[in-house]
C-alpha cells in the first residue's frame, strides 16, 4: 500500500480583536476591545496594546503590528 500522506497541518485562526470604543478621560486614553476596558501596556488575548489615539489603537501580537480603527 502506498504511505499514507502526512495530515496536514491548520494553525488556529488569528485572535479576533473588536475595537468597541476609545476613551479619553484624564491622562491615560483607555481602549475597549472586546469589551475590555484596557490601557497602553495590557495584554489581551497574546495581543500587547502599544498606542491608543483617538481613532485607532496599535496592537503588537505574533511579532506583528495590528491597527483597529473606529468605525470600521
Amino acid at each position: 500500500a502506498p504511505p499514507k500522506p502526512d495530515p496536514v497541518k491548520i494553525a488556529p485562526p488569528p485572535p479576533v480583536f473588536v475595537l468597541n470604543g476609545i476613551m479619553h478621560i484624564g491622562k491615560k486614553p483607555q481602549a475597549i476591545i472586546n469589551g475590555y476596558v484596557l490601557e497602553t501596556g495590557d495584554k489581551i488575548n497574546g495581543a500587547t496594546v502599544m498606542e491608543i489615539d483617538r481613532d485607532y489603537v496599535l496592537l503588537y501580537v505574533n511579532d506583528g503590528n495590528i491597527k483597529l480603527n473606529m468605525g470600521k
